[in-house]
């Protein structure tokens, strides 16, 4: 990702949180798991914005959780690409 061009990593920077308002919940997760993957913990922030969006004062963080995992997941994936390419 370090020749990326810059508008491609502004693109998936905001793509995720654009989806959470235009897109199923399916096609949220895909979108920050690729945007977790330029930036890691994008797909962490767009849990946290699912959760105060959308069941603010329940108290289960499913959004939270999700996009923890998901960060998770991105950074083992990104750092295997680094490894393997390089």
């Amino acid at each position: 990702m370090r020749n990326t061009p810059k508008w491609i990593k502004i693109f998936f920077a905001i793509f995720p949180f654009v989806s959470l308002f235009f897109f199923p919940w399916p096609m949220t997760l895909i979108t920050a798991f690729v945007a977790g993957i330029v930036f890691s913990p994008l797909a962490l922030i767009a849990g946290v914005l699912v959760d105060v969006l959308y069941s603010p004062g329940e108290g289960l963080f499913i959004g939270t959780l999700w996009g923890a995992g998901l960060t998770v997941l991105a950074y083992g994936v990104r750092y295997f690409v680094r490894t393997r390419i390089m």
